[in-house]
């Protein structure tokens, strides 16, 4: 039992140094804080968050932030976002609303899994890279939950600090380890 204890706390230690500097994601309705784990963002596409309502009806309305390297304009973003709706056969919802030369929300529904789904998506261009911002939830989820999805999706703020794609860590090269020293000979 001592053990185990002893075990956990050196595991935590670690953690604690990172939580100290990270930024708190907070959630006081569920009652907890966590730090993020705010890394520089590789120059690959990646999911960089997810976030999740109750699931309902097996699926759980969410809001995911998704970083993505491009280095076009937002028109030639939003063109070839439309391409890939039609493409997998989705209802555009209305002509997506230009919000300035930076970004611009569309909505739409279409079939995945054997659900009807309701999307908005905010993109926002910054820095040679494309934040996209999407919410999610089933057709009969949207008339409940649609307002606060959207308004997550529309609290995203940018920061100055971001680092552009060329400025973002590359993979280390892995080396073999060392080996290990001989044991003395008596």
């Amino acid at each position: 039992m001592l053990k185990s204890w002893f075990l956990s706390a050196c595991l935590l230690i670690p953690a604690i140094a990172v939580a100290e500097d990270a930024p708190l994601l907070s959630f006081p309705t569920a009652g907890f804080t966590i730090a993020g784990l705010d890394e520089a963002p590789p120059d690959t596409p990646h999911q960089a968050l997810i976030l999740f309502l109750p699931a309902e009806g097996g699926f759980a309305p969410n809001v995911n932030v998704r970083l993505q390297p491009f280095q076009g304009t937002m028109d030639e973003y939003r063109e070839l976002n439309l391409k890939e709706i039609q493409q997998a056969k989705f209802k555009l919802l209305g002509e997506p609303v230009v919000k300035d030369d930076n970004s611009f929300v569309m909505e739409f529904t279409g079939n995945l899994q054997e659900r009807t789904l309701r999307f908005y998506s905010r993109s926002v261009l910054s820095k040679g890279r494309v934040y996209l911002i999407t919410a999610t939830a089933t057709d009969t989820q949207w008339p409940t939950v649609g307002e606060k999805l959207k308004a997550c999706a529309d609290s995203l703020k940018l920061t100055d600090k971001a680092a552009t794609p060329e400025e973002a860590p590359k993979p280390a090269a892995t080396e073999a380890p060392e080996k290990p020293a001989e044991p003395a000979k008596e």
